[in-house]
């Protein structure tokens, strides 16, 4: 699968083929002032969908006396309310949002079973959460 198209690409391409659609309309090329206008449609759906799924649609209270409950809200001040309560709140969206493929430092300890203690830990800590962000990003660092 290629790569998908960044915001900015996209928008390149909306651009590009609404003044397409609008030569073609000029011209009287109507089939292909269709095409593009199809192609244009496209596009701001899948702008549309990116932002709605960047969004969370609800939250779960994963913590305090009602997480046993599996409580879920959709309004956002509720979940707010959670947080400021100190309750662990998980938001929920629309399609799952891409998990880090690098563990954590206390994940990777754990499964290890390693338990370093004092400086050792801090010093190990350290040195595994650059080498972890520089993996995330690529080494843009």
């Amino acid at each position: 699968m290629s790569t998908p198209l960044t915001e900015s690409q996209l928008l390149f391409r909306l651009q590009d083929f609404y003044g397409a659609e609008q030569d073609a309309s000029k011209i009287g090329d109507h089939e292909f002032a269709q095409e593009c206008a199809d192609i244009v449609s496209v596009i701001r759906e899948v702008q549309a969908w990116r932002q709605a799924s960047a969004n969370p649609v609800a939250w779960r209270c994963d913590s305090g006396s009602i997480a046993n409950q599996r409580v879920v809200t959709v309004s956002s001040v509720v979940a707010d309310s959670w947080v400021a309560k100190g309750m662990e709140v998980t938001p929920l969206y629309v399609k799952p949002q891409p998990r880090p493929i690098v563990p954590t430092f206390d994940e990777w300890l754990e499964s290890r079973g390693s338990k370093p203690l004092g400086w050792v830990r801090d010093v190990m800590r350290e040195s595994y959460e650059a080498c972890r962000a520089a993996m995330l990003n690529g080494d843009k660092s």
